[in-house]
């Protein structure tokens, strides 16, 4: 049986067939992989994903450490630990009051039932960047990479990355309507488009060219 990362490879390679420069990308990237995770819940994904919004790597790191040390002396389940949590002490960890409102209102949420992953990967991306985006400090661009990243959906495509704008104005050398057109004939498989661009950025291809 042919995995649904086999189809998009191959969907994105007949697709840009004739688009010499796209199709060397995809090409040399090789093919792309939504993997799937069970090693967190979907509250600990957001939560993560939210302390760790405008930060370097390192520095989201050594946050969430701090936070997953209190979570371990505290020996609850995840969700226990965050309902109980004190906000002064989760903001002694390094978050922001912003990040901590929304990480105590996550979890507030999840407690009523509004975050069970069973229910929320039976939406279409839509429906479930719009339900995640009802909680407060949850943005459009973290509902998407909730969406790609933890529910692994394959047509997901994030207007406001950072990464994905670079990369696809590198690729069509700032021509938008080129990188619309690529955007739109990349579906159903915008999710996997996404990860030859952010490859893109990581493995040289870009300097590799010039």
């Amino acid at each position: 049986m042919t995995s649904t990362c086999d189809k998009a490879h191959q969907h994105l390679l007949a697709t840009f067939e004739r688009d010499k420069r796209a199709h060397q990308m995809l090409v040399f990237n090789g093919q792309q992989f939504l993997r799937k995770t069970n090693r967190f819940s979907l509250l600990e994904y957001l939560c993560r994903a939210i302390a760790g919004q405008q930060l370097s790597t390192k520095a989201a790191s050594t946050i969430w450490g701090r936070v997953k040390i209190l979570h371990q002396a505290s020996d609850l389940p995840f969700k226990l630990f965050l309902q109980r949590a004190n906000f002064d002490e989760l903001r002694s960890c390094g978050l922001s009051g912003a990040k901590t409102k929304t990480i105590t209102g996550l979890a507030r949420a999840d407690s009523q039932g509004e975050l069970s992953a069973r229910k929320l990967k039976t939406l279409d991306h839509e429906d479930l960047i719009n339900h995640l985006c009802q909680f407060w400090g949850v943005g459009q661009w973290t509902a998407e990479m909730c969406a790609i990243g933890y529910f692994k959906m394959t047509d997901v495509w994030s207007e406001g990355d950072v990464g994905l704008k670079n990369a696809i104005s590198f690729l069509y050398e700032g021509d938008s309507e080129k990188a619309d057109k690529a955007v739109s004939i990349s579906s159903p498989f915008r999710s996997y488009w996404s990860l030859h661009l952010w490859s893109a950025l990581d493995n040289g291809f870009f300097k590799a060219e010039q």
